[in-house]
């Protein structure tokens, strides 16, 4: 059989027919394929949007405020309970205090409605009264500070009464949360402040119901009685601490 010969223009037609062949198969396999093609490098332009692009402050930022650690020594917490001596029909009020107070707060004067952050610990177990009965009977009996030794007040909010000036005196509602026996309420403390160069120096006091942290105000069957409500009251002196 004798084969006729092809032209030139034949095979350049045969080339680009094949060509455009191959090229919409590659097409038709990339899109079918379930192998992922890798993206093209970020172009500088792209890098610099990302770059400038604000982050989120709640991840890994931290609150811009002055920082204070409580000092023991200057510092205290009390509690006052008004008690009857039911024999003489005689009413008097029992004070307990304690020094065993520690902790840090962050303040931001400037932030009046969320300008305090921070920790106060009271050990429970350290208050002293001019009755050493009493406070054995309330460490082991009511309070049960023995097992529960520590109070926690972590503030969750501020208000300044009167415009800020340092050195000077102001009266302040601080709202947080009081953690006694495991159980924790909302509290608001009202008191005064002041911010004179380094040092922080707040007394502020609230008034708590024993009932609502899970104890029962002491009572000595024919001797004592004591108050359900209580007024406590903490006075702070803390340094700034920038470290």
């Amino acid at each position: 059989m004798r084969l006729r010969r092809v032209s030139w223009r034949s095979w350049i037609v045969l080339a680009i027919i094949l060509v455009a062949a191959g090229a919409a198969g590659g097409v038709f396999l990339r899109r079918d394929s379930n192998t992922a093609v890798p993206s093209p490098p970020p172009s500088s332009a792209e890098m610099a949007e990302a770059q400038s692009m604000p982050t989120d402050p709640s991840v890994g930022g931290s609150r811009d405020g002055r920082r204070y650690v409580i000092v023991p020594s200057e510092s205290r917490a009390l509690y006052r309970v008004g008690e009857t001596f039911l024999r003489f029909d005689r009413p008097g009020v029992a004070v307990g205090v304690t020094q065993a107070i520690s902790g840090e707060l962050s303040m931001d004067v400037e932030q009046s409605t969320e300008g305090v952050f921070g920790m106060v610990r009271v050990d429970l177990s350290e208050l002293t009264s001019d009755e050493p009965r009493r406070d054995r009977a309330i460490r082991e009996q009511w309070l049960q500070s023995a097992q529960f030794p520590i109070a926690e007040f972590r503030p969750t909010g501020l208000e300044l009464h009167a415009p800020y000036q340092d050195g000077q005196e102001l009266p302040v509602t601080v709202h947080g949360e009081l953690t006694i026996r495991n159980l924790t309420r909302p509290t608001a403390w009202t008191g005064s402040l002041i911010l004179e160069g380094d040092t922080l120096r707040s007394t502020v006091t609230t008034q708590i119901r024993m009932t609502e942290y899970g104890f029962e105000p002491p009572s000595v069957l024919g001797v004592l009685r004591a108050e359900d409500e209580a007024s406590i009251e903490v006075e702070i002196v803390a340094r700034r601490d920038d470290s």
